[in-house]
């Protein structure tokens, strides 16, 4: 009686094992990219929560309803605190602000010559302040400083920036562009975080358009700065739905 044996030949399996390579190597880097985008975005949405918070509490422990009313606020935009603060002054920032989330250190500089991560930040004449904050997390909270007496007169949802906020949730790694791991933010009286691209923002200022009408940062691959696909990824559900 003849046995008939299953199974396959040595040029089957290594021409099946070539084939699992091809889409591997397609298939991996793509999947690769896809967890990055999500760890960035979700950690955008912790950080945002981070601060939000701080400032919350910020203004509960005064019961003030203008984070700009705080003594912490105040003196940090005072004449007193320079933007090339001694390293006292420095420790005194970081323990105040210590109170409501943890910080690493804080450098600080003055606006004109802002570069985070190679990126050079652009610091209008009504920008006074910049204190960076790095975070146990690897994030760094970039925050440009307007002096207490800007405040613009308009009866918008939002219209007296307090500060600019540069969020980058990677820090020193990369890929240093805005939209993947770094973000941009107007901060208002309130504390409220607004994102650029959104509508408040592109009501206080026309010229910061909204991101679905700038090519800047719709469909699957963005073009620009990318200042606008912060709002993107928050109203998308904290999630990076492009290249």
């Amino acid at each position: 009686m003849k046995i008939l044996k299953n199974g396959f030949t040595l040029a089957e399996v290594l021409i099946t094992l070539a084939v699992i390579g091809v889409i591997a190597s397609v298939t991996l880097p793509n999947l690769k990219a896809d967890i990055d985008k999500n760890v960035m975005a979700q950690s955008l949405r912790t950080n945002v929560s981070v601060l939000k918070s701080a400032f919350e509490q910020m203004k509960a422990k005064e019961n003030v309803d203008d984070i700009r009313d705080t003594v912490l606020w105040s003196d940090l935009v005072s004449e007193e605190v320079n933007a090339d603060s001694d390293e006292d002054v420095k420790d005194q920032i970081k323990d105040q602000f210590g109170k409501y989330f943890k910080i690493e250190k804080i450098t600080s500089g003055v606006p004109e010559n802002i570069t985070i991560n190679t990126l050079q930040i652009e610091a209008d004449d009504t920008m006074d302040k910049y204190i960076r904050f790095y975070m146990p997390n690897s994030a760094t909270y970039n925050l440009i400083f307007y002096p207490a007496s800007y405040t613009p007169n308009c009866d918008k949802e939002f219209c007296n920036p307090v500060a600019d906020l540069i969020l980058d949730v990677n820090g020193d790694k990369g890929p240093n562009i805005y939209g993947k791991d770094i973000y941009r933010f107007y901060i208002g009286e309130t504390g409220d975080l607004y994102p650029y691209g959104g509508e408040a923002v592109n009501e206080y200022k026309s010229d910061i358009n909204l991101w679905s009408d700038s090519s800047e940062c719709v469909g699957k691959s963005p073009k620009g700065n990318g200042f606008s696909c912060t709002a993107r990824v928050m109203e998308e559900g904290y999630s990076i739905n492009y290249k």
